[in-house]
């Protein structure tokens, strides 16, 4: 039996609401691979679900401030945070955070929970 080998994982990039699939890329020439994911209750109300979702995703040097400008407008903005940090999302931009602004929050979180 051959051995698999795991793709390389460069960036996560969602697929619209309704399919509740993840597409990450992979190198150049690999197959994607799809994974099953629970879409959060909130979707439903998000104007990310309605654009392109490459704006929240941006490549490696991209900018992230047309996401923001999306999210600050966004109804459920504050449960898509909430949920992102929860979760320890590892990509993009969720309820107008980035991933270094929301591993902030979680370790002011986690200070504020131990004192």
């Amino acid at each position: 039996m051959p051995k698999l080998r795991k793709p390389a994982i460069t960036l996560h990039r969602i697929t619209p609401a309704v399919t509740g699939v993840i597409v990450p890329r992979t190198r150049k020439g690999s197959d994607p691979v799809r994974t099953a994911v629970t879409i959060p209750p909130f979707v439903d109300g998000a104007i990310c679900a309605q654009v392109d979702p490459e704006i929240f995703f941006p490549e490696k040097g991209g900018s992230f401030r047309d996401a923001k400008r999306i999210c600050a407008i966004c109804p459920v903005q504050r449960e898509c945070l909430e949920w992102a940090v929860e979760n320890r999302e590892p990509f993009g931009i969720w309820g107008g955070k980035s991933v270094s602004e929301r591993q902030k929050i979680r370790a002011a979180n986690s200070r504020s929970a131990a004192a």
